[in-house]
């Protein structure tokens, strides 16, 4: 047995560091990935103990599926049962549909009553697989079938990748979900559909577009179990919508107590993880890469016991399926296997009879061959940011999320992958900070000339030594040529940062983590929780996209997490248009007064929900505007441009009117700088705070003025009127991109595009844009000007970084400026503002 003594360590920023050895007393077992025709899921876990008896009968389901075309000769098809712990490619359960006649095909399956089963289907053609498509065009991730008793339920397939022809599909279903016993609109709840997957917003409201016509299987599911599946049958008519209302029953909850005893040689000291099918086991029910959706950072921490075993107290739903495992990694690698060397998938359905209850677990083992372990060591640059963690992330057929690694002194860090070795006879890998392996050359992520790759069959444990040489979009020794220090200003001055509306559910820890980071100089932070508009022409226009907008509990905890900082919390709900607002505005079809009643009418339930969460979060201000709405505003000459309704100011005055019932706190308007002077009284009567956004350039080359005196100049010419007049306090928004050629009019994209890329793709911080060439000086110098003309200008009421990227510190060329010079600026500047 071979033994490697390294002491592993928190982070000295962690708090009190713990240590243990790493002892390498791993075999692994070789992976099968077992298909077995007509099998069923396990069903209750292995060595699962209730302290009353669990006696949940079975039943055996029929799954028809009707057809557009007949098949192929040759061609068959698989009813196929994916697993979204382990990762919907790599766990799956196939079975051979049998014909009922030339459109129809079935299979039988078995399973208990009250299981949640997550199924596709497949085609096999001579070329190989090809999965199901869903009337979007897009491939089925899986549909979702709760089982309640012996039935035989019907599937409409739309088409299959790598096939133009599809089933034609118009109609589509609103509805709301309720709680039943009240009525209550009930907010980020799944309700599956045809392949399709929608969640609730705040208003309980869902759409699901486009279906095809007939009849179809609605399935309704919170994310954490609070509330019991729901399933019912839906017919829907071409062209036309079917009205849908979803009543949902509370479950019960009840204190389980897991005792897991694991394998001998396991890590002593290594995080035992339990990774699962709820938000609680940190499934955040989005495709994290290579179809994983269970983030290891979220998932909860088994505690040690002194008798070597462990344990995890939670409160769980009953009557719900609970799919789980115990991991050192997250649902794929490191996870737990069986005896029959498969990957361990515990299920769960606590009854509602039932009171309190007792698991006992035992974990078979780690390994799923008698390869030993890879021990991934690698040592870091030492500008590395002291307050990010070190991630290794693999490659199968594509990237997964990444691993964290353990910290073992100066810059090293190290991970073993015990399981599964059997993928291939090599691995592609790479190193990332703080979990952001996001793309090629992404923050985050490390900047070799070549991916990593190594052999993955050992007979010995084996040690691999890396040295990371730099990461990508962030270097050593950026630091401003000077800094400046603000005058100290009243309470009621506003200083921080406004976070960048892009988002994904990874993103959650970096979220927390960046508030504790900056509220040693902000005294506000405001969240932008970001909301997809679609193409003009389709009736949903605006709605919560999947992986990219917060669920509100997400943004409720991180409005809490900025309470418990001790600063100020915001809201600031935007509009994100993928394909630029612009272009989009310019293909809306705005002289239809129908289109606008529709787009006005969804953007005021988007922005009164956000304001029902204010009320309840206790958030100090509201704000609304941006560029993603300005078209739609009052403003400069958009009435013309945009063949605004004439009753448009009345409008807004409803929209304020809305946002007053719901919320009484301060409501704050974003405008660019450009555009201040247009607004209209009838709004600048109904806002206690005006947020001027600044991102115009200053001239770097006016040989007269210094910038500070060009910053200084537009601020008494533009913003001071507003103070004097009207007595509207005014909060400047900077929002100025670090990328090169901005203060001359246009920015050269580095993909060898002709013309001018568009900045307004910069201005959120979005982590996506590398498109153009980084200038961290001239944001800085900028930011130096500014701050500088504010020092002299006592009645502005704050100063805010708006699009603040929270995952890691990145020098990309967008607005935000975490880890770049402006952030050393502007934190210098509000310390001594702020009197920190």
């Amino acid at each position: 047995m071979n033994e490697l003594n390294w002491e592993v360590k928190e982070r000295p920023f962690m708090g009190e560091r713990k240590k243990f050895s790493l002892i390498l007393q791993f075999t692994v077992m070789l992976l099968a990935l077992v298909f077995l025709n007509g099998c069923s899921l396990p069903f209750m876990s292995t060595g699962t103990e209730l302290t009353e008896p669990d006696i949940i009968e079975k039943a055996q389901i029929i799954f028809l599926l009707n057809l557009y075309q007949p098949l192929e000769e040759g061609e068959q098809l698989e009813f196929v049962v994916v697993d979204e712990v382990t990762g919907v490619p790599y766990n799956q359960e196939r079975i051979e549909m049998s014909q009922v006649d030339a459109y129809t095909y079935g299979a039988r399956y078995q399973a208990r009553v009250g299981t949640v089963v997550t199924y596709r289907y497949e085609k096999i053609t001579g070329e190989g697989r090809s999965v199901e498509l869903n009337p979007q065009g897009e491939g089925v991730e899986y549909r979702v079938f709760r089982v309640s008793g012996p039935e035989n339920t019907i599937d409409m397939i739309s088409g299959w990748q790598a096939e133009e022809e599809m089933r034609p599909a118009n109609a589509y279903i609103t509805g709301q979900v309720v709680r039943k016993d009240t009525g209550i609109p009930l907010s980020d709840i799944f309700v599956y559909c045809a392949g399709i997957r929608a969640r609730t917003d705040g208003n309980g409201n869902f759409t699901i577009y486009p279906v095809p016509e007939g009849e179809h299987v609605l399935t309704a599911l919170s994310m954490d179990g609070t509330y019991l599946p729901f399933q019912q049958r839906a017919i829907t008519s071409a062209s036309d919508s079917t009205p849908v209302e979803i009543p949902l029953l509370a479950a019960a909850w009840k204190q389980v107590t897991f005792h897991v005893t694991v394998p001998e040689g396991t890590v002593d000291g290594a995080p035992v993880r339990v990774a699962g099918n709820l938000a609680q086991f940190g499934n955040v029910f989005t495709n994290l890469g290579g179809g994983v959706s269970v983030d290891v950072n979220q998932m909860p921490k088994l505690t040690k016991t002194a008798s070597g075993d462990y344990t995890l107290k939670i409160s769980l739903p009953a009557e719900t399926d609970i799919r789980y495992k115990y991991t050192l990694g997250d649902g794929f690698w490191n996870a737990e296997h069986d005896e029959d060397q498969s990957f361990e998938v515990r299920q769960l359905i606590i009854p509602d009879t039932t009171g309190n209850v007792e698991i006992k677990d035992d974990i078979f083992s780690w390994h799923s061959s008698d390869t030993q372990a890879i021990w991934f060591r690698v040592n870091v640059p030492a500008y590395t940011p002291d307050n990010e963690s070190i991630g290794v992330q693999f490659k199968l057929a594509d990237w997964m999320p990444s691993l964290p690694m353990y910290y073992l002194q100066g810059q090293d860090w190290a991970y073993p992958l015990i399981s599964p070795h059997n993928f291939s006879g090599e691995i592609s890998y790479r190193y990332c900070r703080n979990g952001m392996c996001s793309g090629e050359y992404q923050p985050g992520t490390e900047f070799t000339e070549a991916i990593r790759r190594t052999a993955t069959h050992f007979t010995q444990p084996e040690v691999i030594s890396d040295q990371v040489e730099s990461w990508s979009l962030y270097q050593d020794g950026l630091t401003p040529d000077n800094s400046l220090v603000g005058e100290a200003r009243g309470e009621d001055f506003s200083g921080g940062i406004i976070f960048s509306p892009f988002y994904t559910p990874a993103w959650h820890a970096g979220v927390l983590s960046s508030i504790g980071n900056v509220k040693d100089y902000s005294n506000l932070v405001i969240m932008s929780p970001g909301w997809q508009v679609e193409a003009p022409a389709v009736p949903e226009l605006i709605h919560a996209e999947e992986g990219n907008t917060p669920s509100l509990k997400e943004t409720a905890s991180e409005l809490q997490a900025a309470h418990d900082a001790g600063v100020q919390v915001g809201i600031f709900p935007q509009l994100l248009y993928f394909q630029g607002v612009g272009d989009w505005w310019q293909n809306a079809p705005v002289d239809e007064e129908a289109w606008w009643k529709n787009w006005l009418d969804q953007y005021q339930a988007f922005i009164f929900q956000y304001a029902e969460l204010a009320a309840q979060n206790d958030v100090d201000v509201f704000v609304i505007g941006g560029d993603g709405v300005l078209p739609a505003m009052p403003l400069d000459d958009h009435i013309e441009q945009y063949q605004l309704p004439g009753s448009i100011e009345s409008i807004w005055g409803d929209v304020f009117d809305g946002i007053e019932s719901r919320y009484d706190g301060q409501i704050a308007l974003q405008i660019p700088i450009s555009s201040i002077t247009t607004i209209p009284a009838s709004m600048l009567g109904r806002i206690d705070l005006l947020y001027v956004q600044w991102d115009a350039a200053l001239d770097p080359t006016d040989s007269e003025h210094n910038m500070t005196e060009q910053a200084g100049d537009l601020i008494d010419t533009l913003l001071e009127p507003f103070h004097e007049n009207l007595e509207i306090p005014v909060v400047l928004v900077l929002a100025y991109p670090s990328a090169a050629g901005y203060d001359a009019g246009c920015v050269q994209s580095t993909k060898g595009d002709e013309g001018c890329v568009d900045v307004a793709l910069l201005m959120d911080g979005a982590y996506t844009h590398t498109f153009a060439e980084e200038d961290l000086a001239g944001q800085a110098a900028f930011y130096e000007a500014v701050l500088g003309a504010v020092n002299d200008r006592a009645w502005v009421n704050g100063v805010l970084s708006m699009g603040y990227y929270p995952p890691v510190a990145a020098q990309d060329a967008t607005v935000s400026i975490h880890g770049k010079p402006a952030e050393i600026l502007l934190e210098d500047w509000l310390a001594g503002a702020l009197g920190k």
